[in-house]
């Protein structure tokens, strides 16, 4: 273990969280400041925005046991999604998710659902959105976008009825794990997000046509016997030209650790 590492734990031992979270928001605050990150926040019409650049969607799954927190699953899902909906990403500029979402709270609305935490599978306010997280990281891969700041979840709770695709899912946690896609081409995009009876869907639009096809790959599983891990690849090519740019989206990596039953006694 690193002293780095060392002094990290002793902190999270002795600092209270809120004095920690608040240090993690201002420490964000002043790298965007000092980086002159450009952050989107202006609302457009579909109406002028009339080439469709791509579109992902996911199923809203009800897992066994947690029934009784459905209804606030869809719910915070929703209400982070209709912060998103309608979004306008300009040129240069940077899609921050907790800057367009900002911090769930009982006071913004949101109900305590089904959360991850340090591994296990817990109630709190504002869980599930990281289904709404994943749902717009996608739409980044699609669409081109450069991919400035995202993060996997640490378990595979869920396995094979898990609701994410393993190496194309973004775990975001308020000040600390943020979802960034920004613009790199010379068009403003609009960004569309909804949630229909079954599924989480979103779209991406362009006031021109984008020009570009994207393939993503990613590799088949490796296990070591205590978690998984995929490297996801996006190749983006420019109609018209022979010039393929490839990305490596490097390595995504699941603790193996079934954590999906901690709730059926919670409902």
């Amino acid at each position: 273990m690193s002293d780095l590492t060392a002094i990290r734990r002793v902190l999270r031992r002795v600092v209270p969280f809120p004095v920690r979270w608040r240090a993690r928001v201002l420490r964000r605050l002043i790298v965007d400041a000092r980086s002159g990150a450009r952050f989107g926040a202006g609302l457009g019409a579909q109406r002028d925005f009339s080439h469709r650049v791509c579109g992902y969607e996911r199923p809203l799954i009800c897992y066994a046991g947690q029934e009784g927190r459905f209804a606030a699953k869809k719910h915070n899902v929703e209400l982070a999604l209709s912060c998103v909906d309608g979004l306008v990403v300009a040129p240069g500029e940077t899609f921050s998710f907790w800057r367009c979402v900002q911090r769930p709270t009982v006071r913004s609305g949101y109900a305590a659902a089904a959360a991850l935490k340090d591994g296990v599978l817990v109630d709190d306010v504002g869980g599930a959105i990281c289904l709404a997280s994943t749902l717009l990281f996608n739409i980044g891969l699609l669409s081109g976008m450069a991919i400035d700041e995202r993060w996997c979840h640490s378990v595979d709770s869920y396995g094979d009825a898990r609701y994410f695709e393993l190496g194309r899912d973004a775990a975001v946690e308020y000040a600390y794990r943020d979802l960034r896609l920004r613009n790199v081409f010379d068009a403003p995009m609009l960004l569309r997000a909804w949630v229909s009876a079954d599924a989480v869907c979103a779209e991406a639009w362009s006031s021109r046509p984008a020009d570009i096809q994207v393939n993503i790959t990613v590799s088949a599983p490796e296990c070591d016997g205590v978690g998984v891990s995929v490297t996801t690849v996006r190749q983006v090519s420019r109609s018209g030209t022979a010039h393929t740019h490839t990305e490596d989206r490097s390595q995504s990596t699941y603790r193996v650790a079934p954590v999906a039953q901690d709730l059926r006694t919670t409902n």
